[in-house]
C-alpha cells in the first residue's frame, strides 16, 4: 500500500488532476487530427481520423463534416452522403451546403452549387476560411452561368472577409478572378489595374513560400500574358524550365506561344523544333506551328496545321502523308487528293473533308460547301469539313448554309477566339446583332492582342446600339466607349469608327449626371474638330459636330473650321 503511495506521490500538480476524455472530446480531438491532415494534402490519412471520430461518436456532425472534405478532395462520391448526415445532426450549420456546394460545382451542375452556397451563407458556423471559400467558388459558378454582376458582388464581398483575416496573402486568386469579370464587361482598364495587383501579390506570397515558387511563377507568367506582355511571360516560363522543370514539353509550349505573340519567330521556330521533331501529332505543338507559318505568309501550311490540331491524325499514315505533300503543293493539292480518295476512300473516308479545306484554300466557294456536306454526311464530327464550311460561308456570302458548322467549331473549341471571330462576322452580316456581339466580344476577350476582331467589334457594337428599340443605359455606352478605346490602342480607327465613337460620346453624355457631361461633350468636340481639319466636306460628321456645338448649354467651345475649297469625293 505504502509502495503504491510513494509511487504515485511524484506526479505533477496537473497529471494528479487530469481526468478521462469524454466521447465528444476524444471525438473532436480526431477531427481535429483529421483537418490536420487535409491542410497538409493528406486526405487518406484524414479520412481514417474521420472514420476513427464516428467509431467513438457516430452522431458527431463535425466528424461527417471532416470526413465529407476528405472525400470531396479524394474525389470520392461519398461525399456528398457524408454532407447530407451531417446536415441531418447540425442543421444550422452552414458547412455541410458550403462542401455540397462544392461538389455541386466540381460536377459542372453549377445552380444547384449557387443555391448551396447561397444556402452556407444563410446559416451560422461558418469560419472566415470558409466564407471566402463559398464567395469565390459562388463567384466562378455565376461566371459559369453568365452572372457576371452577381460574381463581382461575390468577388468584392470575399475581399472583404479576407481583409480582417491574418495571412491573406491568398487574395490574389480574388484579384484574378476580378479581372476575368472586368475583362468579359469590356472594362479592360480595370482588369488591367486587378492582374497588376496579382503580380504584387504572388511577389511577395513568392518571396515567404519559395515551396510554391513553380506554380506561382506560371501565374505570373499569365498575368504577364493577360496584361499583353508577352516579353515577360515568355521569361517567366523560361525561368520555370531553367530552374524547376527541366524538359517540361506543357512549360516549353507555353513558353513558345508567348515568344510566338511577341513577335520573336526565330527563337519561337527554333525552341519549337525539338519538341515537333518528338511530339509532331501533339495538338498545341500544330496550333503554334499553324500561327508561325501564317506568319511567315505559308497560309496552305497554317491550315494543314489548323486542320490537324482540330481533328487529329487521318485514318491512315499514308493518307497523312499524302495530305501533307498535296497541301504543301497548292494549286495541284485537288489533283492528288481526288486521285488518293479513289483508292483509298475506303479506308479514310475523311479526306472528302480535306478536299473541301483545299477548295477554300483557292477560294472556290460552291465546292467546298458541296464537299464538306458530302463528308459530313458520312461523318457529322470531321473537322476538316466544319472548317471548309464556316469559313466557304463567311467569305463566299453564305452565312446561314455555314451556321451549323460554325456552332459546331465553337461548342467544340471554346477556348478559340478565332472561332468565335468567324461566327461573330457571319452573325453580323445576317443581322443577327445580338449573337454578333457576343460572340465578337468573347473572341476579343479569348485574343486579345488580335486587332481585326478589335476593330470589327467596335463598329459593331455601335451599329448594336442603334439598332435598340430602347433606350441605351449609361453601363452600355460605356462599354462601346471601352470596345472603341481597345481598338485604338491596336491601331488606328477609320473615319466611319471615328464617327461612331463621337456619337457614343455624345450619348453617353446624354445619360451622365450633369456636373460629369460636360467633359464627355468636351472630348466629342475635340475630336469632331480633328476629323474636320482630315475632311471639311462630310456632311454627317459636320451634322453631329453641331449637334455636339447646340448641346454645350451656354458653354463656348472653339469654333469649328470653316468648309474649305470644294474637295467632295467622287
Amino acid at each position: 500500500m505504502f509502495g503504491s503511495f510513494l509511487i504515485l506521490w511524484p506526479l505533477t500538480a496537473a497529471q494528479a488532476f487530469q481526468f478521462p476524455l469524454t466521447t465528444g472530446q476524444r471525438a473532436q480531438k480526431l477531427v481535429e487530427q483529421g483537418y490536420e491532415r487535409i491542410i497538409r494534402g493528406d486526405y487518406s490519412g484524414a479520412l481514417g481520423y474521420c472514420d476513427e471520430a464516428l467509431k467513438v461518436r457516430s452522431d458527431w456532425a463535425p466528424a461527417y463534416i471532416c470526413r465529407s472534405e476528405a472525400r470531396l478532395w479524394l474525389k470520392d462520391p461519398l461525399s456528398d452522403r457524408d454532407a447530407r448526415q451531417a446536415m441531418r445532426y447540425d442543421p444550422k450549420s452552414g458547412d455541410p451546403h458550403r462542401l455540397l456546394g462544392l461538389w455541386e460545382y466540381e460536377g459542372g451542375r453549377y445552380q444547384a452549387a449557387i443555391q448551396n452556397f447561397s444556402r452556407a451563407l444563410e446559416l451560422s458556423k461558418l469560419k472566415p476560411e470558409g466564407v471566402t471559400e463559398v464567395y469565390y467558388y459562388r463567384a466562378r459558378a455565376r461566371i459559369k452561368t453568365n452572372d457576371l454582376p452577381g460574381a463581382l458582388h461575390d468577388i468584392n464581398h470575399g475581399l472583404g472577409v479576407l481583409r480582417g483575416i491574418n495571412g491573406s496573402y491568398g487574395d490574389w486568386s480574388f484579384y484574378s478572378l476580378r479581372a476575368e469579370v472586368r475583362r468579359r464587361q469590356g472594362d479592360y482598364e480595370g482588369a488591367d489595374t486587378d492582374e497588376k495587383e496579382v503580380l504584387h501579390l504572388i511577389e511577395n506570397r513568392i518571396q515567404s513560400h519559395a515551396g510554391e515558387a513553380p506554380e506561382l511563377l506560371r501565374r505570373r507568367a499569365n498575368s504577364f500574358a493577360l496584361l499583353g506582355d508577352f516579353e515577360r511571360a515568355a521569361d517567366e516560363y523560361g525561368r520555370i524550365l531553367d530552374g524547376f522543370h527541366e524538359g517540361d514539353v506543357k512549360t516549353s509550349l507555353e513558353r513558345v506561344l508567348a515568344l510566338v505573340m511577341a513577335g520573336r519567330y526565330e527563337g519561337a521556330n527554333r525552341e519549337l523544333a525539338p519538341i515537333l521533331e518528338n511530339e509532331p501529332r501533339r495538338p498545341l505543338v500544330r496550333r503554334i506551328r499553324a500561327l508561325l507559318r501564317a506568319a511567315a505568309g505559308d497560309s496552305v501550311g497554317a491550315v494543314a496545321d489548323l486542320d490537324t490540331f482540330l481533328s487529329g491524325t487521318a485514318a491512315s499514315p499514308e493518307a497523312s502523308l499524302e495530305l501533307r505533300q498535296a497541301l504543301e503543293q497548292d494549286g495541284g493539292a485537288l489533283t492528288q487528293l481526288e486521285g488518293w480518295q479513289s483508292s483509298a476512300a475506303p479506308r479514310d473516308p475523311k479526306l472528302w473533308g480535306r478536299r473541301a479545306l483545299v477548295h477554300e484554300l483557292l477560294l472556290e466557294h460552291d465546292q467546298a460547301i458541296a464537299l464538306a456536306g458530302r463528308a459530313l454526311a458520312n461523318d457529322p464530327l470531321d473537322a476538316a469539313a466544319h472548317l471548309a464550311r464556316g469559313a466557304a460561308g463567311l467569305t463566299g456570302g453564305r452565312c446561314p448554309e455555314a451556321s451549323a458548322s460554325l456552332d459546331w467549331l465553337v461548342a467544340s473549341r471554346l477556348d478559340q477566339g478565332f472561332f468565335r471571330w468567324i461566327r461573330g462576322e457571319c452573325r453580323c452580316r445576317i443581322d443577327d446583332l445580338d449573337g454578333c456581339v457576343d460572340d465578337l466580344e468573347r473572341a476579343t476577350f479569348l485574343e486579345r492582342a488580335a486587332k481585326a476582331p478589335a476593330m470589327r467589334l467596335a463598329s459593331q457594337y455601335r451599329r448594336w446600339l442603334d439598332h435598340r428599340a430602347a433606350a441605351s443605359t449609361p453601363e452600355e455606352l460605356s462599354r462601346g466607349l471601352k470596345h472603341y478605346d481597345h481598338a485604338r490602342s491596336l491601331g488606328t480607327l477609320d473615319a466611319a469608327d471615328e464617327l461612331g465613337r463621337i456619337q457614343t460620346l455624345v450619348d453617353y453624355a446624354a445619360v451622365r449626371p450633369k456636373e460629369k457631361r460636360l467633359q464627355a461633350l468636351k472630348e466629342a468636340a475635340a475630336a469632331c474638330r480633328q476629323l474636320l481639319a482630315e475632311d471639311p466636306e462630310d456632311e454627317q460628321l459636320a451634322e453631329t459636330c453641331l449637334e455636339i456645338k447646340n448641346k454645350f448649354g451656354g458653354q463656348k467651345p472653339r469654333p469649328l473650321p470653316k468648309p474649305g475649297p470644294a474637295t467632295k469625293k467622287k
